[in-house]
């Protein structure tokens, strides 16, 4: 019963979902012409303009620490022009702006996403911290000139009737159209994670390191003047750590019938899901496994024993389905051409279960922990 609640389909029409019809998009952006060339007051998005960069001007902490941000970015984008004006990146840097930002990095995950984000801890602290965390990570998409909006819901699935009333959640979205957006020929990838905790924890972890992740991509798309042939879509989960609401809503209420319909159904690449990326161990026997391993995920189970079960890999999930194995073999192409450390393996968890689009219930429920984001 309980995965049939969690893979149930969303009713939009329910309990007034709200939704921000207009997202907005960084004045005087060099996507501009991409930008009014894909969204229109014909199409399902349209957009107005916002200057992301004074978009925090309160006292919060928060809103400090994103001026330290902003200011940190714009002497990190200028050390890859050449001039304001034609905006090429340079030859001659030693730095590849699509290279990791270690510093790009350490500021938010020290000073911002290792603060609770989570709307029973700001009810109780009488703090908002959630809220300005929550707008932090909208303003800071929408700094990297990505059409960003706020999907705002209430509530529906799996609630427990003692939590009392839970308040509206938000997901930030931020849209990169490619070339092919709005059209049967795009291919759409979603890169994601969850930015909400648990009640009384930092989440450094779980999640500030795959919102992080998130936000460094943003900056390095941006930086690198990446203007690409097939859509890319971010989006920041709300209400994860609550029944995986944030989800399951973006799927249903702006995935589906906003860029898919609307596009004329082009083919869906897939979702890379962020999530706890900072555990790591090369201790022997640090890494836990539960006994259905072995019959869920057989190659990574016998990996890891092999290794003598130590936790020292980025797990991929994967779904033994021909896109769910292109993408992780695209990513695992990838980051073996950029030689990372030979102390962090790539190790996947291929369901082979799981080797259709749609499979019973049962054997959906078996696998549930490895397809939940929360």
């Amino acid at each position: 019963k309980f995965t049939a609640k969690f893979f149930s389909p969303h009713d939009s029409s329910q309990k007034g979902e709200q939704w921000s019809t207009v997202f907005l998009a960084q004045a005087n952006s060099s996507r501009e012409t991409l930008f009014a060339s894909k969204f229109n007051d014909s199409t399902p998005i349209q957009y107005s303009h916002f200057d992301f960069s004074n978009a925090n001007e309160d006292g919060s902490y928060i809103a400090k620490v994103y001026r330290e941000d902003i200011a940190m970015l714009n002497d990190m984008k200028k050390m890859f022009e050449v001039d304001d004006v034609e905006a090429k990146p340079r030859s001659d840097l030693p730095e590849d702006p699509m290279n990791v930002s270690k510093q790009h990095l350490e500021l938010m995950l020290t000073k911002v996403l290792t603060l609770p984000r989570n709307h029973q801890y700001d009810k109780d602290s009488k703090n908002p911290i959630k809220q300005d965390i929550g707008g932090y990570i909208w303003a800071k998409i929408g700094s990297f000139g990505f059409l960003t909006g706020a999907q705002t819901f209430k509530p529906q699935q799996m609630l427990n009737p003692n939590e009392g009333n839970v308040p509206n959640g938000h997901n930030m979205i931020g849209i990169l159209p490619g070339q092919m957006w709005g059209t049967p020929q795009d291919r759409i990838l979603v890169v994601g994670g969850h930015w909400d905790t648990v009640k009384n924890t930092g989440g450094l972890d779980d999640n500030g390191s795959g919102v992080a992740a998130i936000l460094e991509l943003a900056r390095a798309l941006y930086h690198g003047k990446c203007n690409t042939k097939y859509s890319v879509i971010l989006v920041a989960f709300d209400l994860e750590e609550f029944g995986s609401q944030g989800s399951l809503v973006f799927v249903q209420d702006f995935l589906i019938p906003r860029v898919l319909e609307a596009g004329g159904y082009p083919q869906f690449t897939g979702a890379i899901i962020m999530d706890s990326l900072l555990h790591h161990n090369t201790s022997m026997d640090s890494q836990d496994m539960e006994k259905e391993w072995d019959d869920q995920v057989p190659d990574a189970s016998k990996s890891i024993r092999e290794n003598k079960m130590r936790g020292d890999f980025l797990a991929a999930f994967t779904r033994a389905t021909p896109r769910d194995k292109f993408l992780t073999q695209t990513f695992r192409q990838n980051w073996d051409e950029n030689k990372p450390s030979k102390e962090i393996r790539m190790e996947n968890f291929l369901m082979t279960k799981l080797n259709k689009e749609f499979v019973n219930l049962t054997v959906m429920s078996e696998h549930l922990n490895f397809l939940r984001s929360d």
